[in-house]
C-alpha cells in the first residue's frame, strides 16, 4: 500500500469530518450509486487509527458499508474496442453441432476419426443416464463436454472469429470505485492510498464501463461456455486505472483520430447513437 510520507505528523481524531462534503461518509447513495460533477473523494481517518489496521485502506473504507460506484460526471470517453458477442457464438455452436464442416474438421485434425465428439446434444443425452438428477448432471456437464467445445471453439475461432467478435464503441466514465480493482493492475493500491499530513485516505479516480444498472452483473462481462471456459465479453478491460486506461493500444494513427473525435461529440453533448454513426470500419 503506497504511504504518502512527511516528516511532520500532526494530531487528529476520526470525528472530524462531518462538515467536509468530499468525505465518503457524506456522499449521497442511492442503490449503491452517487453522481459529483468533479473533484475529490476523500475519507477523513487519524493516523494513530491507520496505524492500528498497519494502512489497510481497503479495509477500512469496506468496513464504512458505503456505496459502490462515484460517478465523475465530467470524465466520460469513448472508446473504439473488440467485443465478444455471446449470442453469435451460442447461435454458430447449435448451427455447426454435428454439421457436415465441423465432422470434417474433426476427422481432418484425428486422421479420418470423428471420436464420437461432434455432437454435443447426443453427448449429454447418453452421459444424463449416469447421473441420479438433473442438478448432478449439470454439476459435472463440463467434464465430458471439454473435448467437444475445446474443438468446437477452434472450428469456430479458425473459420468465424469475425463473427462473434466485432467492433464496437464503449464508453468509459470515471468513477470512485470501491471494491472495484483495475483489471490489469489487479491491486487496491491504484485505487486508494494514504496522506500522513492531510490525515485521510485518498480515492484515485478509475474508468469503468460499468453503468448505474449493471455494477454487480457479471453476466454482462462474461459468458461461460458448455464446459464453463470463460469468455470476457469486453476482454480484461472494464475497470482500469487511469495509467493502464491512457496506455491501451490506442497510439495508432486512426485510434488518434477516433479519440479526438469522440471528445469532441462529447464536449458537445452528441448522444451515444449519433456518435456511433460518425465511425467507420478501418
Amino acid at each position: 500500500m503506497k504511504i504518502i510520507e512527511y516528516s511532520h505528523e500532526n494530531s487528529d481524531s476520526d470525528d472530524d469530518y462531518q462538515n467536509d462534503k468530499n468525505d465518503i461518509r457524506n456522499v449521497t447513495f442511492k442503490d449503491n450509486i452517487a453522481h459529483i460533477p468533479n473533484g475529490e473523494i476523500h475519507v477523513k481517518v487519524s493516523l494513530h487509527h491507520m496505524k492500528e489496521i498497519k494502512f489497510d485502506c481497503y479495509r477500512f473504507i469496506r468496513d464504512l458499508d458505503v456505496g459502490r460506484i462515484i460517478y465523475v460526471d465530467d470524465g466520460n470517453t469513448i472508446f473504439r474496442k473488440e467485443i465478444f458477442k455471446p449470442e453469435v457464438y451460442k447461435q454458430l455452436v447449435d448451427e455447426k453441432n454435428n454439421s457436415e464442416e465441423f465432422i470434417q474438421f474433426i476427422k481432418d485434425k484425428y486422421q479420418g476419426q470423428d471420436n464420437g465428439i461432434t455432437d454435443y446434444k447426443k453427448i449429454c443425452d447418453e452421459q444424463r443416464l449416469n447421473y441420479p438428477n438433473e442438478r448432478t448432471f449439470e454439476m459435472y456437464r463440463s467434464r465430458f463436454l471439454r473435448p467437444f467445445c475445446d474443438n468446437m471453439r477452434e472450428f469456430l475461432f479458425k473459420k468465424y472469429r469475425d463473427q462473434f467478435y466485432v467492433k464496437e464503441n464503449i464508453r468509459y466514465r470515471k468513477a470512485y470505485m470501491i471494491e472495484f480493482v483495475c483489471d490489469k493492475c489487479k491491486d487496491f493500491d491504484c485505487a486508494y492510498e494514504y496522506s500522513r499530513p492531510e490525515r485521510k485516505i485518498v480515492l484515485k479516480t478509475l474508468l469503468t464501463t460499468r453503468e448505474y444498472f449493471d455494477i454487480e452483473d457479471e453476466d454482462k462481462y462474461h459468458y461461460l461456455d458448455l464446459d464453463n471456459h470463460r469468455f470476457h465479453i469486453q476482454g480484461e478491460t472494464v475497470d482500469l486505472c487511469e495509467s493502464c486506461f491512457t496506455n491501451l493500444p490506442w497510439n495508432l494513427p486512426e485510434a488518434e483520430k477516433r479519440l479526438t473525435l469522440a471528445k469532441v461529440l462529447r464536449h458537445y453533448n452528441v448522444p451515444d447513437d449519433l456518435c456511433d454513426l460518425c465511425y467507420k470500419e478501418p
